[in-house]
């Protein structure tokens, strides 16, 4: 018995609906979210930083590292050092604002979001099926396709 997964009920309502392809949103937000319209579901333009928010922090990071200079250059290390725990951390955010070629970079989308969960639980659940059922684990596994949207396409 494979008993109960979420990626279960994901095989099952796509075996139920061979060849549509349904959102990975529909499917995991459960039964009751099935056949909503996925428009509501729009990807999210929010930026993690914005441009003047990430300018604000660069100017603020040459200040510090100026600072520090100036500091170590008169032989002040301990204020200079002091000065580095702020240069870190603004080191940290930016980085974790950019992109590739330090574009700003998008909050996550529910969207994408819902494409990992459910590949992630159909993955789990077929793998589970496998243990008891070798033929119809491979079915599914060659079967069942995920992504922004799944579908189950029978050969």
């Amino acid at each position: 018995m494979v008993g109960h997964l979420v990626g279960m009920l994901h095989v099952a309502v796509l075996l139920a609906n061979p060849l549509r392809e349904i959102p990975s949103i529909e499917l995991a937000g459960g039964v009751n979210a099935l056949g909503m319209s996925s428009r509501r579901h729009t990807q999210s333009a929010q930026v993690v930083l914005d441009h003047e928010a990430v300018g604000s922090y660069r100017r603020k990071l040459d200040e510090l590292r100026a600072e520090a200079g100036r500091l170590d250059a008169l032989g002040d290390q301990g204020r200079a050092a002091a000065v580095q725990p702020e240069i870190d951390w603004l080191l940290r955010e930016l980085a974790t604002a950019s992109g590739l070629s330090g574009r700003v970079r998008n909050f996550t989308d529910n969207p994408e979001r819902a494409r990992v969960a459910v590949g992630k639980a159909v993955r789990r659940a077929i793998s589970r099926v496998e243990l008891i059922a070798p033929a119809i684990g491979t079915h599914l596994r060659e079967s069942v396709h995920t992504g922004l949207h799944c579908v189950y396409q029978p050969a």
